[in-house]
């Protein structure tokens, strides 16, 4: 995911909870979405404090990993899909 669709992603789910996000803690990954300027500054502007977990170390989003876990044993590997865009259709479903 790009930086910028993060900002998307991150304002629709505050959105859609119903909640402010002054105060927020969010934590992610090192990914290339979260360790830029950009986002550090929109973060800021929000009051959303941001953390980072550490890497290599999956224990910190064990909630995640579960959930990537769930996804592949009860669909992808029970399925065959024949493009990338029937595997997302799946996946919204």
């Amino acid at each position: 995911m790009r930086e910028n669709r993060t900002y998307v992603f991150l304002d629709k789910a505050i959105k859609d909870r119903g909640i402010e996000p002054l105060g927020l803690i969010l934590r992610s990954d090192n990914g290339s979405q979260y360790i830029g300027q950009n986002f550090e500054e929109y973060c800021r502007l929000k009051g959303i404090y941001h953390e980072f977990t550490h890497a290599r170390c999956p224990e910190e989003k064990g909630h995640i990993e579960a959930y990537h876990g769930i996804v592949e044993e009860e669909l992808l590997s029970r399925s065959e899909f024949d493009s990338l865009e029937e595997a997302k259709a799946a996946l919204s479903d």
